[in-house]
């Protein structure tokens, strides 16, 4: 797979914040079908990892342009690992793969016209004077639609509609917000992390959530019957985006009470969002959280300190907290589709 003029390929993954932009990380070539790249890693690491054409939209694929899994490799002495790349997702896709009422909107004046996909679920036409309780979820090219995925999508709208239609779930409607792709890193971390993109690029948490506060949220609700109570108000995301649904439930409780931190990256940052919940009052937020047990290795040890912190600040197993470990799950979109039922019946149950 020749590369254009100034294309390059990076090797990103659970060591640097799956940033696939990141230049730190791309590999040097050899001629125009091989490249390398000479990496250091503690003993013992476990390594999961993949490669892209120098972004996340253009990740490799198997043949025929199927998905593949990450790479994985565990650190034991020196090693020479060598890969075959068969393609690049950045041939034309498959056509979409949505279910209902589904829409994908572009605002120039909120941050440079980035993507916003927005679910309505059946009951918004049957019932025109109702408002109905609203999910907005981080990474939102990933949510609805294969075809605009990063390594398949959540399957969010087929979910939804299915829990709706058997009466599990409230009808909803779902938010989501596109990443910035390479500023991914930078927008959902909320603090400065030296090691993984230093000052310019990461711990711009913050600074996103007031964002989609003071621009998306507002742009929804002046042209869709979402409910403006905090109580039926949610926030979720995974990895990095679970980072930041635990970082808005600390403090940002006086919009969103209902809260998914999906395989939540505790690691970062040495464990800064353990801190903050430590040095925090309990908010009044409903909290799903959970984590596979085939994830990045330290993920489940860190998960299980995020989770003692949380229940020595006063969550307690039951309708207001769940803490999940999840037997053979790995970090991937495909895992996550899997138990979106389960986070949906907890977060927004009929009745």
């Amino acid at each position: 797979m020749p590369l254009a003029p100034g294309e390059v390929i990076t090797v990103f993954g659970s060591f640097q914040g799956w940033n696939a932009s990141d230049p730190a990380y791309a590999l040097q070539m050899l001629d125009e079908r091989q490249f390398f790249s000479e990496l250091t890693f503690p003993e013992g690491s476990e390594l999961r990892f993949r490669f892209a054409k120098g972004d996340a939209s253009k990740v490799e694929k198997g043949p025929e342009n199927r998905e593949i899994p990450e790479h994985v490799h565990l650190v034991e002495g020196d090693a020479t690992l060598s890969f075959v790349l068969a393609r690049w997702d950045d041939q034309p896709r498959e056509g979409a793969s949505i279910r209902g009422d589904v829409r994908r909107t572009e605002v120039a004046e909120i941050a440079n016209g980035r993507g916003i996909w927005i679910y309505l679920p059946p009951q918004y036409d049957e019932q025109p004077t109702r408002r109905f309780p609203v999910l907005y979820m981080l990474d939102g090219q990933n949510l609805f639609d294969a075809s605009t995925s990063f390594a398949g999508e959540w399957r969010v709208d087929e979910t939804v509609e299915t829990l709706i239609a058997s009466g599990d779930i409230e009808p909803l409607i779902v938010v989501g917000f596109e990443n910035a792709g390479g500023r991914r890193v930078f927008e959902y971390t909320p603090s400065r992390d030296e090691v993984f993109g230093g000052e310019a690029g990461s711990g711009g948490g913050e600074e996103h959530v007031k964002l989609i506060r003071q621009q998306v949220m507002p742009f929804i609700e002046s042209r869709y019957r979402v409910s403006t109570d905090p109580a039926e108000t949610g926030f979720g995301g995974s990895s990095l985006g679970g980072l930041m649904s635990l970082y808005v439930a600390l403090n940002h409780a006086d919009r969103f009470r209902r809260i998914a931190a999906v395989s939540p990256s505790v690691w970062w940052d040495d464990r800064d969002i353990v801190a903050r919940i430590l040095q925090a009052d309990r908010p009044p937020v409903r909290v799903w959280t959970d984590m596979g047990t085939q994830e990045s290795a330290g993920a489940i040890e860190d998960f299980r300190v995020l989770v003692s912190a949380l229940r020595d600040k006063g969550f307690v197993d039951g309708p207001d907290f769940e803490a999940r470990e999840v037997q053979g799950a790995r970090h991937n979109e495909s895992a996550w589709s899997a138990r979106l039922p389960d986070i949906l019946r907890f977060l927004f149950p009929k009745g």
